[in-house]
Parts: C-alpha cells; structure tokens; sequence
C-alpha cells in the first residue's frame, strides 16, 4: 500500500465519522449531505487522476472549499476532513510540513470550543499517518529505484557476457577453419603435386614396359622413391600439426577445472610439475577421468571453499593429488566412484590412494612407462 492509499483510508473514516456524527443528530439536512460528500469523495478520485502538477493543486483547493462549505452548511465537525487536504497542500506545492502545522493551529484558534478535542486528535493521527505514509513511499520508491538500477546492470552485464561468449565462439570456430586451411594446404602442397606427377610418369612407365624395359625400370623407381619422400614429408607435416600430448592433457584439465569453478564456485589451483611430456595419452585420460570423479564427490559432500591440484612427474612414477579444504571424512567408505578410480588406475599398473582428514584428499600414482 502506497502513500496515497493510506491518504485516501484516513479520509475516508474521517469522513464516515464526520457523517455518523451529523446524521445522529435530529436536525439533518440529507440532501446536502449527500451531495458535499459525492462532491468530497469525485474532488478527491480526480486528483489521482489528472497528471498535471497545477491541476492537482487546484483540485486539492477545491476540496479544501469543499469542507468550508460542509462546515457552514452542515456541522462544523466536518472541519477536521481539512487536515489531510492542507497537507496535501504541503506535498504539491513543496513547502515545509511546519507550514501546514501552524495553517493547523490557526484554524484551532478559530474553531468552535467543543469540536477542539476531536480537532487536535484527528489532526495528530492524520499527520502521523501523512509522515508515516510519506516515509514509508519515499522508502518503497527508492527501493524500486536501486532494483531498477540493478536489473540494468543485471541486463547490461548478461548481455556483455553474451558477447564474449559470442566473441569466444567465433574465436574458436576461427582458428578451426584456419587450421583446416592449413592442413588442407598443407595437404595440396605435399601430397596433391606428388600424386598428380607420379600418376602421369607411371603412365608413361606403361609404354615403355614392353619396348624398353630398362626405361621403365627407371621411371618406376623414380616414382618409388619420390613417393617415399612425399611420405616422409607428409609424416612431418602431421607430426607439426598434431599438438603434444602434455599440451592436450594440461588444457583440458584447465578447462575442466574451470568449468567446476564456474558452476560451482569453489575456487580450484593447478600446479604442474616435472617433464609432462612423460605422461602418456592413456595416463592422461585416467587422471581427467578420475579429476571429473573427485570434483563431483567434492561438490556433493565436502562443503569446500577451494580444491588444489598438483601434479608432479618423478623420476619413476606420475603422482597427482586433488586435495580440497572442506569437512573431510573420519572414515571412508568406497563408493562406486572410488572403486571406478582404482579400477582406471590398476589397468596403467598405478593406485589411488584417499585421505578423509584435513579436508579430502585423492592420490594418483602412475608409472612412467619407457
């Protein structure tokens, strides 16, 4: 409920009370009593209706005529329904709230002695009620203001977000087509002339097989051994393209970690060291298969804050441990999760060995194969 409605409420019981009191009376004048009220209640709807900052004022006055009418027609109780429209007054035309206490005190002075009381009572309730109401919509309104101004930023935010994704994708899909470009060249440079010139003096080897055989030994070996080169090249060109395993695994363990991160928000640290190069792409599908497994594990039971990787290549084995900070394990059971880790790890000769305190930790050991 805004300011307005309570505004409205209070006007409304004070004009039913107002009513009450002059109908129980036995001098009543019911006709003009509906029709000062009619016109009270339509003057009071049209100042939530007009727009205009001067419209309203002038209808806030008119109320106020309003009520001097009621009070010299019907009963001067109905001076009491003046609290409300003179602090509206106050809000209209942005002067001080003191002004309309002391516009207040001079209509006290000048009213009747046996309606003082209610006067004093009913005012006091309703500038409470004003002050209240206005603190209480200044605060609603600069509520929605600041959630306004977050949902913006939420916008905002979201749709840079989209944009670096966007920008990512096309990033990615970019060096795709670069490197299928490359490899394509690669491909045409090496392989397509080759093929193409050892087609045409195979096919000359063809005429000379019957009349000169000697000839065509030559231009087979010939084509022989410029097939074997191309070969050699084209073994070359592939070795250059195709990345190191240790290159292949490391990143998709990044990558891994930080999706965990992102999804999770627990924080993860990799540290790698020794010659990775050691570590072959079977050991490096086991260490990503079981990182997956003890992420997972971390996320559902350990209440962590952070998880730190460490891989190390000794001089005779693999070592990675993934280690978090959260509430550990006084005795550990071995899941499904566990046992698929060991069952990876026993087919490459390795173990997995697992720590419930100070937090959980999961050990990986690997032998380097020669």
């Amino acid at each position: 409920m805004d300011r307005w409605m309570w505004i409205d409420s209070t006007k409304l019981a004070v004009l039913t009370y107002c009513t009450y009191e002059y109908c129980s009376n036995k001098i009543k004048n019911i006709y003009e009593l509906v029709l000062i009220v009619l016109i009270y209640i339509c003057l009071n709807t049209i100042t939530h209706l007009v727009k205009k900052i001067n419209l309203k004022r002038v209808v806030v006055v008119l109320c106020i005529i309003n009520v001097i009418a009621a009070v010299k027609i019907l009963s001067p109780m109905f001076i009491i329904l003046i609290a409300l429209n003179i602090l509206e007054l106050n809000f209209y035309f942005k002067y001080s709230i003191f002004t309309s206490i002391l516009e207040l005190i001079l209509i006290f002075i000048f009213i009747t002695p046996w309606i003082k009381v209610q006067f004093v009572i009913f005012t006091f309730f309703n500038c409470v009620i004003y002050m209240l109401s206005n603190n209480y919509s200044v605060k609603v309104n600069t509520i929605i203001k600041e959630n306004d101004e977050m949902r913006e930023k939420i916008y905002n935010l979201s749709s840079k977000l989209d944009k670096n994704y966007e920008y990512e994708r096309q990033i990615k899909y970019t060096s795709k087509l670069e490197e299928r470009n490359k490899i394509a060249q690669e491909i045409h440079d090496r392989l397509g002339h080759t093929i193409a010139g050892s087609l045409i003096q195979l096919e000359a080897s063809k005429l000379f097989l019957y009349k000169d055989v000697k000839k065509s030994e030559e231009i087979i070996n010939k084509v022989t051994e410029i097939l074997r080169n191309s070969n050699e090249g084209i073994r070359a060109s592939l070795k250059n393209i195709k990345p190191p395993s240790e290159q292949m695994g490391i990143n998709k363990i990044k990558i891994t970690l930080d999706e965990f991160s992102v999804n999770s928000n627990i924080k993860t640290n990799l540290v790698c060291t020794g010659m990775m190069d050691k570590i072959t792409n079977m050991q490096w599908m086991v260490i990503h298969d079981n990182l997956k497994e003890a992420l997972t594990n971390i996320l559902k039971y350990s209440k962590a804050t952070q998880v730190n990787v460490k891989i190390d290549v000794l001089s005779k084995l693999i070592r990675v441990e993934i280690k978090d900070n959260g509430v550990g394990a006084e005795s550990i059971k071995k899941s499904l999760g566990i046992i698929g880790m060991e069952e990876r790890c026993g087919k490459l000769r390795g173990q997995v060995i697992v720590d419930g305190t100070k937090g959980f930790s999961v050990i990986i050991i690997l032998p380097i194969e020669e």
